[in-house]
């Protein structure tokens, strides 16, 4: 039995289709949901969108982490 796996693990970005609002990934050019066919204008905001996401979840992650291992950190000492 084979297998094919893609070699590209990484996620498809994604954006809320205008009509419908389920999402849609980047580089389609119509919702399979709804069939809307995405417009120019439509096009530039998704981007916008999906760019705006990806660096919120960054963002999110660098401040995330480091306050968690201090809390971490200060719980440990507080129990020696």
């Amino acid at each position: 039995m084979d297998f094919d796996f893609d070699d590209n693990l990484e996620r498809k970005e994604t954006a809320p289709c205008p009509v419908c609002g389920k999402h849609i990934k980047r580089g389609e050019m119509e919702c399979l949901h709804c069939s809307y066919e995405l417009t120019v204008f439509d096009i530039r905001h998704l981007k916008k969108y999906m760019k705006y996401q990806k660096r919120k979840g960054g963002w999110l992650a660098i401040k995330i982490v480091p306050v968690l291992i201090f809390i971490l950190a200060f719980l440990f000492l507080l129990s020696n």
